[in-house]
């Protein structure tokens, strides 16, 4: 694909739709890493919690 716009209507319509399918692309692979992410987060979350627990009760 050039990237650029042509006078062919049909040249058009699919580069437009591959620019289409390239950004739900890069969408979904941006919500996977956020979701990725946040699980990561949340299970650092709970281990802390879990290591401090575990110091109260040695304490």
């Amino acid at each position: 694909m050039s990237g650029l716009l042509t006078d062919n209507p049909a040249q058009n319509a699919a580069a437009i739709e591959q620019l289409k399918q390239l950004e739900r692309g890069w969408r979904v692979a941006s919500l996977q890493r956020s979701a990725e992410q946040a699980f990561v987060s949340q299970l650092s979350v709970k281990a802390r919690l879990r290591s401090t627990t575990a110091l109260n009760w040695v304490a």
